[in-house]
């Protein structure tokens, strides 16, 4: 899929899990505001 296919109002956010199995704090954060950012558009 390249961008010219996407639509204007499609937006995705991605928040890869840790490979040690915990969640640092700072990563947690990150998503949040990922999160956040992606459902405001």
């Amino acid at each position: 899929m390249t961008t010219e296919e996407l639509k204007p109002e499609s937006n995705r956010g991605r928040f890869a899990p840790s490979t040690t199995g915990g969640v640092h704090p700072g990563t947690l954060l990150a998503g949040l505001l990922c999160w956040l950012d992606a459902r405001s558009r």
